[in-house]
């Protein structure tokens, strides 16, 4: 790892989406407000009988994020996800979601290390919002288990290529 220094800003962390096998990555930025990743870790505690204290272990992890989004048309995951609320969709998926960290270079110019996953899609609200102002929705995306891969993002291209 080669990190620049210096302190993180959100927006160096860069997330695409692709929605189907066939679709291109497309940035995930407009409408956008807030954008969280979880882990939900799933924990076991076990107290030996010769301490006294408890150990616990990290036994499994539950990710998601969580988003806050104003409806912007035109927006190719924005549309995507608002459909998905809109039409009740059950079982709505994102073939696959990359998080770019533009503080950790790869090897080359314009590639840098990230994280690619597939997602569940899960809205919570939609149509919100006070007559005359912005209307907006908001969810979760679940990461499904198994599809965690790490890999490099090229940002010119908008390719993903997993570690070897």
């Amino acid at each position: 790892m080669a990190y620049t220094q210096g302190t993180v800003l959100k927006h160096q962390f860069v997330w695409y989406a692709k929605i189907s096998s066939t679709d291109e990555f497309v940035q995930i930025n407009k409408g956008f407000t807030d954008f969280n990743g979880t882990l939900n870790p799933t924990t076991d505690t076990t107290q030996y009988i010769g301490e006294s204290t408890k150990t616990t272990t990290t036994t499994a992890y539950e990710p998601a994020l969580s988003f806050t989004a104003e409806r912007y048309c035109g927006d190719e995951f924005n549309d995507y996800l608002y459909e998905c609320a809109r039409d009740q969709v059950l079982n709505a998926q994102v073939y696959q979601i990359v998080r770019v960290d533009l503080t950790d270079p790869g090897s080359s110019e314009n590639v840098y290390n990230a994280v690619a996953a597939k997602y569940n899609v899960s809205i919570d609200n939609y149509d919100t919002g006070a007559p005359g102002e912005k209307t907006g929705f908001s969810g979760s995306l679940t990461q499904e288990g198994g599809t965690f891969v790490s890999g490099t993002f090229n940002v010119s291209t908008k390719t993903f290529t997993p570690a070897q």
